[in-house]
């Protein structure tokens, strides 16, 4: 009775066996595929490379950069580092270039030399630094316009920029990097006076916005140290609500309350032999993971 199946047996066994190898062959050209297909993504060239026209070990271009301005917020990633470069138009002169806010995408890509001659790397641009900047065709689909950064001039000596020269200016320090708004600027000798409101300020400079954790420390960092200075908070943007007077630890530092929710609005007011300055920025509160 056993030998009547196994030929029927064996018979059915063959399209199976068939089907099986099918399958089996079908997973290797996926499992080919998407090894090909990784490949190709680890050798992808760096962001900077999409119009590249210059390497880390060309010299930057001699042309005119697309913008020049401060560097008022730095984002670092594993893959990129991106900057927010702001272009100050001085009151009553025709603005220099087509944006005056560009967020600029750099990586291992990107040129970075200094106007002394010497190649640098993107580590050493910081808040407040004077950059030129050429990238590639910026997308306007949002504000700031975004683009991919070809080449960084870092500007060391001269006179920075139109706008605020001369002025010490202050940056902040959580999770990632901020320029505080200059809010109140008496400064005889370089002829600063002038006021304005937060609101104004913020609404004027994008980089003057910093995200924290409720309990976080923000460092404040002065690019000339003051004789003195002392921090105030308020929950608005109106001139006129409270404000709170916020303790400032070692390495001038500042807390962000325990219970902070929504946005804070900090102002810092400064003092040196040569004037005074109030600064201001902004602080969203985000909840920890």
């Amino acid at each position: 009775m056993l030998s009547k199946y196994l030929p029927k047996q064996a018979g059915q066994a063959v399209p199976v066996l068939l089907s099986l190898l099918a399958v089996f062959v079908i997973a290797l050209a996926g499992i080919a595929a998407c090894s090909e297909s990784s490949s190709e993504q680890t050798v992808m060239p760096p962001v900077a490379s999409e119009t590249v026209v210059v390497t880390p070990s060309s010299p930057v271009p001699n042309d005119d950069p697309n913008i020049r301005g401060f560097v008022t917020r730095i984002t670092t990633s594993a893959e990129s580092t991106e900057i927010l470069v702001e272009y100050f138009c001085p009151e009553g002169a025709s603005p220099e270039y087509p944006y005056d806010k560009v967020l600029v995408k750099l990586d291992g890509n990107t040129a970075v030399d200094s106007d002394n001659g010497t190649i640098v790397n993107i580590g050493s641009l910081t808040v407040g630094s004077t950059v030129e900047v050429w990238f590639s065709e910026p997308s306007a689909e949002s504000y700031p316009v975004l683009a991919y950064g070809q080449a960084v001039r870092l500007i060391t000596s001269g006179d920075p920029m139109n706008g605020m020269t001369g002025l010490p200016r202050l940056a902040v320090i959580g999770s990632s990097k901020s320029l505080a708004g200059p809010l109140d600027v008496d400064w005889p000798s370089r002829g600063y006076d002038f006021s304005r409101t937060m609101s104004e300020m913020l609404d004027s400079t994008r980089g003057a916005h910093i995200t924290a954790e409720p309990g976080k420390a923000l460092t404040l960092n002065f690019s000339s140290n003051p004789k003195a200075f002392t921090a105030y908070r308020a929950e608005s943007q109106n001139y006129y609500s409270p404000k709170y007077e916020i303790e400032v630890g070692e390495n001038n530092e500042i807390i962000v309350p325990e219970n902070a929710s929504g946005e804070l609005f900090i102002y810092v007011n400064a003092s040196w032999e040569r004037g005074t300055m109030v600064y201001g920025f902004a602080v969203s509160i985000v909840e920890p993971n």
